[in-house]
């Protein structure tokens, strides 16, 4: 779950914006066929619980050229969807801390969120284990209340229409499920280091599945929480959208007193 929740659930809100409401369902469909690959990557590790995930089954059913193939599209899809986390992490740092925004200061941050994973991943299974342990518990509970709170200030008025972008239902639908799909990015991480686990038969599926059903809960309700409480035009320019949806939160409370 630590994998999968990542820079999507402070961008995609934005992103998906244009299309109206009709992301919403986009993400619903895209939550099954996730679930279903968490399902197939765990009877995969029953078969061959060994570390490498899609490269070693790639490999072994279809030859060394087909895992070759796959390692190299994985690693090329996961240095490439860095830069994501980069600019959120950019995004929110002017957000949250203003009055710093300059290109050194940029280039910095940007650093720092690529380079402190890695580190901990250089330092061995154990320090990767320990650090994707505190930050998904330092993730998940903040961004699920937050979610949650702003449901009491949900607005429908905020609410774009359901085909924002004007064209077909069918073709907003795709173009919104393109982007919301790096947001199931991770759904195979568990399977990667099936053979660094204890019972990877049964741990590797049960943990694919709880994380990819938990981190489902809190990208459906932090993008509808989200689409409730900042209004479509001010969404879509946004670039820090859960901040905006916590300042909005926080002055309708003030106004409730």
């Amino acid at each position: 779950m630590g994998n999968i929740i990542g820079g999507g659930i402070f961008l995609l809100p934005a992103s998906v914006a244009p299309f109206g409401t009709l992301s919403l369902l986009a993400f619903g469909v895209l939550t099954l066929g996730a679930i279903a690959l968490a399902l197939v990557f765990g009877r995969l590790a029953e078969r061959d619980p060994s570390t490498g995930g899609p490269y070693v089954h790639a490999r072994a059913a279809f030859g060394d050229f087909a895992g070759f193939l796959s390692a190299w599209s994985y690693w090329t899809m996961t240095w490439v969807s860095n830069a994501a986390l980069a600019v959120a992490a950019v995004g929110y740092v002017h957000v949250l801390v203003p009055g710093h925004e300059s290109k050194g200061v940029n280039l910095a941050v940007a650093l720092l969120a690529l380079w402190l994973p890695a580190l901990a991943n250089l330092a061995g299974t154990r320090w990767v284990g320990a650090v994707q342990l505190v930050s998904t518990v330092l993730k998940f509970i903040p961004l699920l209340f937050v979610a949650v709170v702003g449901l009491f200030f949900f607005d429908p008025h905020n609410l774009g229409s359901f085909n924002e972008g004007g064209g077909s239902a069918l073709g907003g639908l795709s173009a919104a499920a393109a982007i919301l799909l790096y947001s199931y990015v991770g759904v195979e991480s568990a399977s990667m280091s099936a053979g660094e686990v204890r019972d990877p038969e049964r741990n590797v599926g049960r943990a694919s599945v709880l994380g990819t059903v938990g981190a489902a809960v809190v990208y459906l309700l932090g993008t509808v929480s989200v689409f409730g409480t900042v209004a479509h035009d001010d969404l879509v320019s946004s670039t820090a959208p859960s901040r905006t949806r916590s300042t909005r939160c926080s002055a309708g409370a003030g106004a409730a007193r």
